[in-house]
């Protein structure tokens, strides 16, 4: 039996860039998707390593991947793995019980580390580095959860090596699911150094009705996280948060960070929003102002500042 406290499997992490590719699925067998059933019908054993095949994984089916999501240059991020660099490689512990991953995306399959270089765990994610070392137990980091809702797992980056690769797909189409670019490339890689690519099925989560509000303290008095997830139609969601603390894109003198994000029933994530969108997202922050539900209306100036901060940056960057 596996000890609930001890990170004994295999887990992913995430990073995420976006970019034109595309992969034909016309190969793809009708026979990999899966009758949607209950989650609570999921196989819900012990945690223990899971070796990556070249095969369809499906959503009932006992597996644990340890996966790093890439962001920016996915071969140049796949050969640092591996070797002693700064910073930490940031993974999330994917299971059939809880398919997360930062954007909804797929990424590399890394190989157990050792105890001595996981710099951190947690049950969800806490918006930058698990700095203070804190350790979530392993059945939390795979307790079922939102497709939203992704562990973190930190590690050194000479803790490991790639062992695979693993692309997401809708359990009822078979379609791929996240930024086509990241997935072309994370399969070139993986034909390149002869790794497994690993088709996971995901079952869509159902969207929300009502407007959820919580409020996650951190660790060692490092601040607080609050989540607002507002429900907004049949495929998606909004979700905004606010950090009171400190981050690393902050500027000087600032306490408090957010960002607002539309997230589909898969978990495919973007910061890109419509002035319509925008407005649903502060006509729901300024009504939980109004009703005292747990946001500040310094919150909203934040969520203004930092959406508007980001606004600037994509046309700047549309201008090049």
């Amino acid at each position: 039996m596996s000890d609930p406290n001890k990170l004994s499997s295999s887990s992913g992490e995430t990073e995420h860039d976006n970019g034109p590719a595309k992969h034909d699925l016309a190969s793809f067998a009708l026979t990999s998707t899966v009758e949607l059933k209950d989650r609570e019908d999921m196989n819900t054993s012990d945690f223990e390593v899971t070796t990556p095949e070249s095969r369809t994984y499906s959503p009932y089916e006992e597996y644990k991947f340890l996966v790093h999501v890439p962001l920016g240059d996915v071969m140049a991020r796949g050969d640092e793995i591996g070797h002693s660099r700064d910073g930490v490689l940031m993974t999330s512990l994917v299971a059939n019980t809880r398919q997360a991953t930062f954007n909804g995306e797929g990424g590399f399959i890394v190989g157990q580390p050792p105890e001595e270089l996981i710099t951190g765990t947690s049950a969800f994610d806490v918006g930058g580095e698990i700095s203070n070392g804190d350790r979530a137990a392993v059945n939390d980091l795979v307790t079922p959860a939102s497709l939203a809702e992704y562990s973190q797992v930190d590690m050194k980056f000479e803790a490991t090596t790639p062992t695979g690769v693993m692309i997401k797909r809708a359990a009822d189409d078979g379609r791929e699911i996240g930024t086509r670019s990241i997935n072309e490339s994370l399969r070139a890689y993986a034909e390149e150094h002869g790794l497994p690519v690993a088709e996971v099925l995901v079952l869509p989560d159902e969207l929300i009705t009502e407007r959820r509000i919580r409020n996650e303290q951190l660790a060692n008095g490092a601040g607080d996280l609050v989540t607002v997830d507002i429900p907004a139609g049949d495929d998606h969601f909004f979700r905004a948060q606010i950090l009171h603390g400190s981050a690393y894109h902050m500027q000087e003198g600032e306490t408090s960070a957010a960002r607002v994000m539309k997230i589909s029933n898969y978990a495919e994530t973007t910061q890109e929003l419509t002035p319509e969108d925008r407005q649903k997202v502060l006509d729901s922050l300024n009504d939980a102002v109004a009703t005292e539900d747990g946001v500040t209306q310094a919150d909203i100036e934040t969520v203004i500042r930092d959406t508007t901060r980001l606004e600037q940056s994509q046309e700047n960057a549309a201008d090049r």
